[in-house]
């Protein structure tokens, strides 16, 4: 009996040190772009706005006839949902100039179409890093793209105390260039993430429990507003505008820069540990013990948010998990800190781990290993309060979701937990978020989902949405729902901005009519998530 308990415990360990490799193996493989052509062949002619706009602008546009310009640009999206959406043209300003006639160019437009028209589905979208998942996010079917693409630069300041950064950039792209000069700042956590959407929704980083949110800490913007006028937002220059944009994402204008405060790097103590699936029940154990520590006042700024990942890989029929931890102020001996080590996941038995201290572009590239580029995918959310009963429900919900897609091949579901604390939730300059009054730790619920083949897109949503549902309506019946939805995480059939609740709604409602009053960003501008205003009028 011993000889065959053990057996079957070798057996295991090696399917999931086969599914580690394989995964390591398909993230460290060249990109394989999809092939567009045929959608390329499919897309009209150019529209006369796209036209307008080549007219004006015939450095910064790329219309679809310029082939293998316009094939780059559409495989710079992460999603292969967006690389197979052709839209009428790019536009990709070099300037903040040419950002503001393109933008009178796409007012004059918007301004020309009749006031009601329910079948208008908008002239353009806005895209940063090109890393949104929600269909639509950032490109639109036959429309425009502004690309800030060009938009790349990274200014330290004198002092060195702030960093103004474009938007088109990545994080990854800014963390490159200021680890050179000794400095860091506090953003995204994933190679294909951008600047600007993270740092225009909520944002978590892995110094947020001493900064905050990333949108929180954002000091200034350069942006272009509906009427093509460049202003600088700050907390003494259109106070109302930098409040909004903490949360408010790409409903009141175009972002072009954003000044960051930075901070000396001393690199991270990071790595994650995997187990196996049949563990999955003391991990989220463990998650739920820390998290009720925290509010015993354990507590350490240094220690970076806890990312607990249960997933279910369909094509080696396996369950296995991974939990990703870190701590900003790492021992010069590697080991772990003594808060970790103390911690609940200090105790967890693991299959492997990967913990050691090492730079935040090496970190970022570790926690973005098995994130490739082009793959059909999905992103939902929900939250929750910390309750045991509750998270051990959404687990099981979960593996009945694998189980319902059991047939979807190349299916990578991930089913991820991380804390928001009290004790950092208000960190930075106030937020639009809704969570300022937030007493007691709360859990975001994502869904990331992965699959390869288009046919499969309907049967993936439908079951996702109902995943969802289901979550949601045990944290109901548990007493454990929380309202908020992390924007980043949202998938496009979700409304993280009624989620900050109706006081904070109607703050940016108003802000989007006093910076807006024609409805440009709101009806004109496909992408992100709106404000429920319709087609913008008063």
């Amino acid at each position: 009996m011993a000889n065959s308990i053990v057996s079957i415990s070798l057996s295991l360990i090696l399917i999931a040190l086969s599914a580690f490799v394989v995964r390591r193996w398909q993230a460290q493989q060249l990109d394989q772009l999809p092939d567009i052509s045929k959608q390329l062949k499919s897309v009209p002619e150019p529209s006369e706005l796209a036209k307008t706009l080549k007219a004006a602008l015939p450095e910064a546009v790329i219309l679809v006839t310029d082939e293998a310009s316009f094939k780059e640009a559409t495989q710079s999206f992460w999603s292969r949902h967006n690389r197979e959406t052709a839209p009428s043209c790019f536009v990709r300003p070099r300037t903040v100039e040419q950002l503001q006639a393109a933008v009178a160019i796409l007012k004059e437009k918007h301004a020309s179409l009749p006031r009601h028209r329910k079948e208008f589905k908008g002239l353009f979208t806005v895209k940063g890093g090109g890393a949104a998942t929600p269909i639509g996010g950032s490109v639109l079917e036959g429309g425009v793209v502004v690309d800030l693409h060009c938009l790349r630069d990274v200014k330290v300041s004198e002092d060195r105390q702030t960093v103004a950064v474009g938007a088109g950039l990545r994080w990854i792209e800014v963390y490159q260039t200021l680890e050179k000069q000794g400095l860091a700042v506090a953003g995204g956590r994933s190679k294909p993430v951008g600047v600007a959407g993270l740092a225009l929704q909520a944002g978590l980083s892995f110094y947020s429990p001493i900064c905050g949110f990333v949108c929180a800490t954002v000091v200034s913007y350069e942006m272009v507003l509906a009427d093509g006028s460049a202003v600088t937002v700050s907390s003494s220059s259109h106070p109302d505008l930098f409040r909004a944009l903490k949360g408010g994402a790409n409903n009141f204008g175009i972002v072009t820069s954003f000044t960051l405060p930075c901070f000396p790097s001393r690199g991270i103590w990071f790595g994650s540990s995997s187990q196996l699936g049949f563990q999955s029940p003391g991990l989220i154990s463990a998650y739920h013990a820390w998290l009720q520590e925290t509010v015993s006042g354990n507590f350490d700024e240094n220690a970076a948010p806890p990312i607990v990942c249960l997933g279910f890989l369909r094509n080696l029929r396996l369950h296995a998990n991974a939990t990703f931890l870190g701590y900003t102020k790492p021992d010069k001996s590697g080991g772990w800190p003594a808060y970790w080590k103390k911690s609940p996941f200090g105790r967890l038995w693991t299959l492997r781990t990967t913990y050691k201290n090492q730079s935040l572009v090496s970190a970022v590239e570790e926690l973005s290993d098995p994130s490739r580029p082009g793959e059909y995918n999905i992103m939902t959310t929900l939250s929750c309060k910390n309750d045991l009963k509750t998270l051990q429900d959404i687990y099981d919900i979960h593996r009945d979701c694998a189980s319902q897609l059991s047939g979807v091949h190349g299916l990578v579901l991930s089913l991820v937990f991380q804390p928001v604390l009290p004790q950092w939730v208000n960190k930075g300059y106030a937020t639009v978020l809704g969570l300022d009054d937030l007493a007691e730790p709360i859990t975001i619920v994502e869904w990331s989902t992965k699959w390869d083949r288009s046919k499969d897109d309907a049967l993936v949503n439908k079951v996702m949405k109902d995943t969802v549902r289901r979550a949601e309506a045990a944290a109901m019946a548990n007493g454990a729902y929380h309202r908020y939805k992390f924007p980043n995480y949202c998938a496009e059939w979700q409304d993280p901005m009624a989620a900050y609740g109706e006081q904070n709604l109607e703050f940016l409602q108003g802000v989007s009519r006093r910076y807006d009053p024609e409805g440009l960003f709101q009806k004109g501008c496909l992408g992100g998530f709106k404000l429920g205003m319709g087609n913008g009028e008063k």
